[in-house]
């Protein structure tokens, strides 16, 4: 009977922890990746791996540093291929619920996203005051809680983009998910063997 209690609150105490480590922030910033590094670029951060890539230039986004007002240190940016309608593709390799990026861009103010559920947003750069051109701006989509996906599309109609700073909110695993139930039945029983 005593040992019942005491498992109980280890189940909960276990879950919270697990539930709570799996919905922290996890930041891409690329400050580990070799300057002029060019995609398909993978980057891990907290056992989740994002993969970085392009369908219409296979190395046509590269490491770069030093060019833009608010991406500081290491960025991604298409390369100096100056292609048009330039797509970079991020594969996470499980589900998260929100994705937020600094961005900037060159000849067009805006940045749109499209994730694999089809939920998308476009955000609007602004030029930094000082002695920089380029609009520069953060982009968000957070699809709730109940939600997720596991890859999205960024695209800009301009020659070239860069971001930054990549930061997702993972989805709970099933089995912190399962921990919790388990937790959960573990208290009801307890109440009711003890009326």
């Amino acid at each position: 009977m005593r040992y019942s209690r005491y498992l109980c609150v280890a189940a909960l105490l276990l879950t919270g922890s697990v539930v709570t480590a799996a919905a922290a922030p996890i930041t891409f910033d690329f400050e580990g990746q070799a300057f002029d590094a060019t995609t398909p670029l993978v980057e891990t951060s907290a056992g989740l791996s994002a993969t970085f890539s392009s369908s219409t230039d296979a190395s046509g986004f590269q490491i770069s540093s030093n060019f833009y007002a608010t991406l500081i240190g290491n960025y991604l940016t298409s390369g100096a291929d100056f292609q048009t309608d330039n797509t970079l593709t991020i594969d996470f390799s499980r589900r998260v619920r929100s994705i937020t990026l600094n961005f900037a861009t060159d000849t067009s103010p805006w940045l749109a996203l499209v994730s694999d559920t089809g939920k998308s947003v476009t955000a609007s750069g602004t030029i930094p005051s000082g002695f920089y051109f380029f609009p520069e701006g953060v982009l968000t989509l957070n699809v709730g809680p109940y939600n997720s996906f596991t890859s999205v599309t960024l695209s800009s109609p301009g020659l070239t983009f860069a971001i930054d700073n990549v930061t997702v909110d993972a989805a709970p695993e099933p089995a912190a998910l399962a921990l919790l139930g388990l937790g959960v039945a573990g208290i009801a029983a307890r109440r009711l063997r003890n009326r």
